[in-house]
């Protein structure tokens, strides 16, 4: 029963990524998504014409913040490979999440 689900979940998906109008969608709605999540800014002719419902732009929003993550990632290996430990190195990942996605989750 779940392969049967999951199928038809990764057909429609198949569907939507090789159907040029469902791609510009899907692009307009994760643009929502980042933007909500991040202060990075995106070009405009990206922008949906129509701001979509959030029931279809909040699925994106997990992808919009593993991107977020991985820029995260990258900034604490960069300032940890110039050598500064492992303390100075989450400080300076908490600072750059912290400008970069709108300090959203740094209350846990």
């Amino acid at each position: 029963m779940k392969n049967v689900k999951f199928r038809e979940y990764m057909d429609r998906l198949t569907d939507e990524i090789r159907n040029e109008g469902s791609r510009l969608d899907f692009i307009g709605r994760f643009v929502v998504a980042w933007t909500l999540l991040s202060r990075i800014p995106l070009p405009k002719k990206l922008w949906p014409s129509e701001m979509p419902t959030g029931n279809r732009t909040l699925p994106l929003a997990p992808l919009a913040g593993g991107l977020l993550g991985l820029l995260v990632g990258i900034a604490v290996s960069v300032v940890r490979s110039l050598g500064l430990g492992a303390p100075g190195s989450i400080w300076i990942g908490v600072l750059f999440y912290s400008i970069i996605g709108w300090s959203l989750h740094l209350d846990g």
